[in-house]
């Protein structure tokens, strides 16, 4: 196990596609830093800290692409066919692609965060109020957000799965986003809508009255769980060519 993890951090650091979608994350940073300072506004570096935590959905876009890159292509060129008859089961096989798959989603989620927040820390300073913006709240937050974006790979890495196809993957991904966006505007007295990952982290997005840290956590808990077993079942049961 420990080759087949060598062999997709080499191809990580390999890949292309990861690089130009790492640059283009962290441009996000560094552009809306930009014309946030150009502009006048003085938000400091734990405002612009508490937006970009917000934005998982937003940055699920660069999760699609990085999935289509990463884990379609291995169904392309027969990677995962290949593997399997070098007398890797396809647990190993899974396991290895998916757990540097997360470090990639988490790298290029984050890094938009990281570069804007310091780019407006030396701005504006890092907390234009006393007090505000606390270790344990940050950490807390940075908790929320990583908490979000395994939870959401974990549904990406199921659709990819299912659909086999970068153009598919990127396509339903998509798709999913804004029919559970609409049922969050549309539909909130559906019982179940209230406990979709989307529904919750845009309540975190906002942070009202409704948000609870322990309701999230779970929501997003039991969808990495239930997104990720479903995928292996389908994993192990798809004929790899």
């Amino acid at each position: 196990m420990g080759n087949l993890i060598k062999a997709e951090c080499f191809k990580l650091v390999k890949s292309s596609g990861f690089k130009i979608l790492l640059f283009c994350s962290l441009g996000l940073g560094i552009i809306f830093s930009c014309i946030t300072i150009v502009s006048g506004s003085k938000v400091s570096g734990y405002d612009t800290f508490n937006s970009f935590i917000g934005m998982i959905l937003l940055h699920s876009f660069f999760g699609y692409v990085f999935s289509a890159v990463f884990i379609c292509n291995e169904y392309k060129n027969s990677t995962f066919a290949i593997n399997l008859l070098s007398g890797f089961s396809r647990k190993k096989i899974f396991a290895c692609k998916i757990i540097i798959y997360f470090w990639g989603i988490l790298l290029l989620c984050l890094i938009s965060t990281i570069a804007a927040t310091i780019i407006m820390s030396f701005a504006n300073g890092y907390s234009v109020e006393p007090g505000k913006g606390s270790y344990k709240d940050v950490l807390m937050k940075l908790l929320y957000a990583v908490s979000g974006y395994m939870a959401l790979g974990a549904v990406i890495i199921l659709i990819t799965v299912i659909t086999k196809k970068a153009v598919a993957t990127i396509a339903s991904g998509i798709s999913l986003t804004y029919i559970l966006l609409f049922l969050r505007t549309n539909s909130k007295e559906i019982f179940f809508v209230k406990y979709t990952y989307s529904y919750q982290i845009e309540l975190l997005r906002f942070q009202g009255g409704y948000f609870s840290g322990k309701k999230y956590i779970l929501v997003m808990f039991i969808t990495f769980i239930l997104a990720l077993i479903a995928a292996l079942f389908i994993f192990e049961k798809t004929e790899l060519k």
